[in-house]
């Protein structure tokens, strides 16, 4: 006798569990309050001509359903978290923040500094 085929069922998400977004940029460009500088960036040869903003990233996670997203700190910034922090402040129901403390171009991992950097940082 053969076998029936067999159905694969699926459900919907739990419409309770959020959707996250866990690794996006974000970045304006022309804004003085945010300047992308070539000379701070870890990524000089590689600078934007258009924004990936908040605004941006918000109409994108409306359109697919993300409920949060995560902005990990981009290059074009260099060691400068400031717009990352912006739109942490400005949206927090829709976005959390990966900064940097220390790497490349940044503060050496062996800095006796960074605790303190980290402290101030941290509200």
């Amino acid at each position: 006798m053969p076998k029936k085929p067999v159905a694969i069922v699926t459900t919907p998400p739990n419409s309770a569990t959020p959707v996250i977004d866990a690794a996006a940029h974000a970045w304006v460009v022309g804004d003085q309050r945010f300047p992308l500088v070539s000379a701070h960036a870890t990524c000089p040869d590689n600078m934007p001509v258009i924004d990936e903003s908040a605004e941006h990233l918000i109409g994108r996670m409306a359109t697919y359903g993300i409920d949060q997203t995560v902005i990990s700190h981009v290059c074009y910034y260099g060691r400068y978290n400031s717009y990352t922090t912006h739109c942490v402040s400005t949206y927090p129901e829709k976005f959390t923040g990966e900064g940097l403390l220390v790497g490349y171009r940044l503060h050496s991992p062996h800095d006796p500094e960074n605790p303190a950097r980290l402290e101030r940082l941290c509200p």
